[in-house]
């Protein structure tokens, strides 16, 4: 609320106290409040018509009256100085001037509450641009009601049309209505070059093995802004990567629309990415967020990554080799400690499951067996962890043999050859068998696309960029880790001999890999 005249500020007494009131629905302009601004100055010019003055400026800007879900603050701070007859700073006020009924109110319940705050106080005033209102008539205030309801109903008709334009475009393959997407330029329809770059880098990447935060991180680090000229969140990067539209399938209210082959709708723009990427990215991102049936005996195609962003490399990777005194290893995972120079690989201490006997050079660690890992990969050891190469023939054979078992149930109930309770008893089992089917093929097509980008690698380009700076175009420390964890189980850190005193340099043949291939 915005006080239009200082506090302690004399009203003429010749001229009414009110409100200004102004809603706007959606401000599109960059949030720039054009059009409550604009109703505010014709309240002010309605008010001084009547004689009145306009003491205080109500303002719900980008918000509906017609969504019960939206609590409109100034409305209800409104309702409240009106049954007080003044303000928070003690000023009076006689009345509300809007430009028109719907700025105020859309819902009945709202105009009876309205109407109600208003008429609690004798001889307020209410106008809108054209006429003034006596609300303390039974007449009016029976208008007023039907008018909310029939602006009511105007709105349920508006979001009809709405939903029938939505389903119509999409059906037809058209970009929709909006804003543009990131990506596209304001036509919808051709890339914008370096947006449509990053996006399919991003999808690369990704399914290599970086996280989406190290995505976002490097996306706001240059200064790229969403569409909406916002930074980017990880969960954001999420939905922009995981978009149907990305490989040129056309979306309604997040699912992707059939057409009467059962086959996606092609949308009219360009696409980014093909769509086995979409498929085998939206697998990758799903792997452990699945619902609908037991996915825990089902193979993952691409091992688990980090799931948060760690600082330094072999974070987790790392076990204690040490004896204790009962003589088995002690096999604590050893945590990291920071230091002033250069971070130490460590044990941690018994009373956190270690025994505080091991500590190791950090970055000497992480480089020796970073040239472990790009050894192999230059060795062409690495990959194994990856499901092996399938026929595809006895897959796509299980899935069709389960949707017709599933189609062949529904036609059975529809001739009324099984009744209601057994259609229900077996309906759950069927939609299992044919989930695990499509499953199985998607994770086989998801494989076959990171199998592909693994084919394309350059590994000399990958060991170019394991050792410079992320800034500079280097390898993000989540896709580093993602080779490691292909290529090793763990690594065992083994004590210095206990004859050693003093400083002891790295010693290599005191890490032992283990590697996956064994």
């Amino acid at each position: 609320m915005t006080v239009a005249t200082a506090p302690g500020q004399p009203v003429s007494p010749a001229l009414i106290p009110v409100f200004s009131y102004a809603r706007a629905s959606s401000d599109k302009r960059k949030k720039d409040q054009h059009s409550v601004k604009e109703q505010h100055r014709i309240n002010r010019r309605t008010a001084k018509r009547h004689g009145w003055v306009v003491v205080a400026e109500l303002t719900d800007n980008d918000k509906s009256a017609a969504d019960p879900n939206v609590y409109r603050d100034d409305f209800e701070e409104m309702l409240i100085l009106l049954k007080a007859g003044r303000l928070r700073v003690g000023s009076p006020v006689r009345g509300v001037v809007v430009v028109h009924s719907d700025r105020l109110v859309r819902r009945p319940g709202d105009y009876e509450r309205f109407v109600e705050a208003f008429t609690y106080n004798d001889e307020f005033v209410f106008a809108d641009e054209k006429i003034t209102h006596n609300l303390y008539s039974e007449d009016v205030e029976s208008m007023g009601l039907l008018g909310a309801v029939v602006a009511k109903i105007e709105v349920r008709k508006m979001q009809r049309r709405m939903r029938n334009t939505h389903r119509r475009l999409a059906e037809n393959g058209e970009p929709a209505l909006g804003r543009r997407a990131f990506g596209w330029k304001a036509d919808k329809v051709n890339l914008e070059p370096v947006e449509a770059d990053l996006l399919r880098d991003a999808v690369r990447d990704v399914l290599a093995g970086r996280s989406i935060n190290s995505v976002a991180t490097e996306w706001n680090a240059k200064g790229i802004l969403t569409a909406n000229g916002k930074t980017f969140r990880p969960t954001t990067v999420r939905a922009m990567l995981l978009a149907p539209r990305l490989c040129g399938w056309s979306t309604l209210k997040k699912e992707i629309v059939l057409g009467a082959d059962g086959n996606p709708v092609v949308g009219r723009w360009v696409p980014i990415i093909k769509p086995e990427q979409h498929l085998a990215l939206t697998e990758l991102l799903s792997q452990n967020k699945r619902s609908g049936f037991d996915y825990s005996q089902v193979k993952p195609f691409r091992l688990p990554g980090d799931k948060r962003e760690v600082k330094y490399l072999l974070v987790g990777f790392l076990r204690c080799g040490r004896l204790k005194e009962d003589g088995t290893m002690c096999n604590a995972r050893l945590i990291t400690t920071p230091g002033r120079k250069r971070h130490n690989y460590m044990c941690p201490r018994p009373n956190m499951g270690g025994c505080a006997g091991i500590s190791r050079n950090g970055p000497a660690l992480d480089e020796h067996i970073s040239e472990l890992v790009l050894a192999a990969l230059e060795d062409a050891t690495i990959g194994a962890a990856i499901t092996p190469v399938t026929d595809t023939s006895g897959l796509e054979n299980a899935l069709r043999e389960a949707q017709e078992a599933y189609d062949e149930h529904f036609r059975q109930y529809r001739a009324k050859k099984i009744n209601k309770t057994s259609f229900y008893r077996l309906l759950p089992d069927l939609e299992e068998d044919l989930n695990q089917a499509r499953a199985a093929v998607n994770r086989h097509e998801a494989a076959s696309a990171v199998r592909d980008a693994r084919a394309r690698t350059d590994v000399a380009d990958i060991r170019r960029r394991w050792y410079t700076p992320e800034q500079d175009g280097g390898l993000p420390l989540s896709m580093k880790r993602t080779y490691i964890r292909e290529a090793l189980h763990t690594v065992v850190v083994l004590p210095v001999p206990i004859n050693r005193r003093g400083r002891f340099p790295f010693n290599p043949d005191l890490v032992e890999p283990v590697w996956r291939e064994d």
